[in-house]
């Protein structure tokens, strides 16, 4: 599959909005890092858990 650059840039903004990623800008590049609270497996899987039920399937029924 391919993907391209604005889902991942929306993608990227929403996770800043609910406050999970924080961007440290550094010279001409932008580095995000998951905040303090959403880094461990556990709090990725529920962040993963709650947007998984949006994902599109496809039925070939």
């Amino acid at each position: 599959e391919s993907l391209s650059v604005d889902p991942i840039k929306n993608a990227i903004k929403t996770f800043e909005k609910w406050d999970v990623l924080e961007c440290h800008p550094q010279e001409k590049l932008k580095i995000y890092y998951l905040k303090e609270e959403y880094d461990s497996d556990e709090a990725t899987n529920q962040i993963f858990e709650s947007i998984d039920v949006y994902k599109w399937t496809k039925n070939f029924n």
